[in-house]
């Protein structure tokens, strides 16, 4: 079967404890072309476009990582984050200060369909854990769930056009659950094949004995 490049991108709230509350996902197959959203009540068993042999390609894939563990669905066998890609790009720049979505677009010049406030605003809207959605607001946030995915797509093919690092893809293997300890944000430990640690400022009760371990990148 042929290996799949899946773009995809959640919205989500979190919990007292600083785990995500899943609303919706976003997803554009670049390899056999199917996309679309769903709505959290179509996400208690794996999507068919998130099975298999895949590469996830998000930007800042953290969060969605965290969403599919708080979903209960395996990792991606493969992940490409798009924001540490960028940071490569932007890497001794001294005019460079904002490594977000928004700067990343603007710099390969890829349009975005939603202003900055309107981003803010479908966030709260997505964060508010004691909303009761109407069927108008669910479809507003999954089309802004969507344009992202959209934009992270072109961002993707623009950043293979100028050629990727050997080192771009990190081959799956995550320990460790997302923990809130000391008002520290839940994050994961992700390694690569030789066993290198991915992430960063990462806090997690993981490992054989279960302990609590720092890394710092």
């Amino acid at each position: 079967m042929t290996k799949r490049t899946v773009v995809c991108d959640f919205e989500f709230a979190e919990n007292e404890l600083g785990f995500p509350v899943v609303r919706c996902v976003a997803f554009s197959d670049l390899t056999t072309g199917e996309h679309g959203t769903l709505w959290v009540d179509a996400l208690a068993s794996v999507p068919a476009v998130f099975t298999g042999d895949y590469v996830m390609v998000a930007f800042a894939a953290k969060a969605e990582l965290s969403c599919f563990l708080s979903l209960g669905w395996p990792f991606p066998p493969r992940v490409l984050d798009l924001f540490f890609l960028y940071k490569r790009v932007i890497n001794g720049d001294p005019g460079a200060k904002e490594s977000g979505l928004f700067s990343a677009l603007a710099s390969y010049g890829i349009a975005y369909r939603y202003t900055a406030a309107e981003k803010e605003q479908y966030q709260q809207l997505a964060a508010d854990l004691d909303h009761q959605y109407t069927q108008k607001e669910k479809a507003e946030l999954e089309a802004y769930c969507y344009e992202d995915v959209r934009a992270t797509a072109l961002l993707y093919l623009a950043m293979v056009e100028e050629g990727l690092p050997l080192n771009a893809y990190h081959w799956g293997q995550y320990e460790g659950l997302p923990v809130n300890h000391k008002g520290d944000r839940p994050t994961l430990i992700q390694k690569n094949e030789l066993g290198h640690t991915l992430s960063f400022h990462v806090r997690f009760h993981g490992g054989p004995n279960n302990t609590l371990i720092t890394f710092r990148k």
